[in-house]
């Protein structure tokens, strides 16, 4: 379709492609702006316009692209980047539920006003993501191996670190006793710690502030015992005290 074929060729101009893999990249798409002459620009700022006037959304980035899979489905991705969310999630027209969701709304209203080749041809989905956690994502893993190697050495109760999505994880002894640590400003003094081992070895102080930044502390022995991978799948990860 001619849709697909703009779109593609459009994106070819940018440093980071739609289809970009790894955190870095994921935030870096994220951050890319449209050029005042990339044909799809006045469209988006006036549908995110449209998004925080009628959805009281606050939007920091929008596009819109084919990917592969796309494609082939015959869909058009609209990818939203949320500033006040922390989980992601997708609105289809392809599900009965999705199909009057205002978003779209605000999509034909900007489409009428700035028109985009042949888009009215494919079916759409939005899909919704936090900013914050690809932000967080990229600066933890950008700074992770710093907090794994250096912070058990700073305090001896930390036997390891891990981290999933926008949560580092510090894995404390075997029956720790969280509370007391809590109390005694130990658990605050850590968070502090790895912040600034992220920040030290990827500066991402004015994206990600400190209170955005927390961390999950864990005394259960289950990582010990059975590993990171298991850990990060069982109830006491999901439950790990928040710092």
């Amino acid at each position: 379709m001619e849709s697909a074929l703009v779109y593609c060729k459009e994106d070819e101009k940018y440093a980071v492609k739609p289809d970009a893999f790894g955190s870095y990249m994921q935030y870096c798409y994220m951050v890319q702006q449209y050029t005042p002459q990339d044909f799809r620009y006045s469209f988006i700022k006036y549908f995110m316009q449209l998004l925080e006037k009628q959805l009281d959304w606050k939007v920091y980035n929008c596009k819109i692209t084919y990917s592969a899979t796309a494609y082939l489905a015959n869909l058009l991705d609209v990818k939203v980047y949320l500033e006040d969310i922390n989980y992601d999630y997708i609105i289809t027209q392809q599900l009965e539920k999705d199909k009057k969701h205002p978003v779209f709304s605000c999509f034909y209203e900007a489409l009428g006003r700035f028109p985009l080749p042949a888009v009215e041809e494919h079916l759409m989905r939005v899909l919704v993501t936090s900013a914050a956690n690809v932000r967080m994502d990229c600066f933890i893993q950008k700074g992770f191996s710093a907090v794994k190697n250096n912070i058990p050495k700073m305090y001896p109760k930390v036997e390891d670190a891990g981290y999933l999505s926008r949560y580092l994880c510090l894995i404390l002894k075997k029956k720790s006793d969280l509370k007391q640590l809590s109390r005694s400003g130990k658990l605050e003094q850590l968070r502090k710690a790895c912040y600034q081992e992220l920040v030290n070895r990827a500066d991402f102080r004015r994206e990600m502030p400190y209170d955005k930044f927390h961390i999950k502390v864990d005394a259960s022995g289950i990582y010990q015992e059975k590993g990171s991978r298991i850990f990060f799948e069982t109830e006491e990860y999901l439950h790990a005290l928040i710092v």
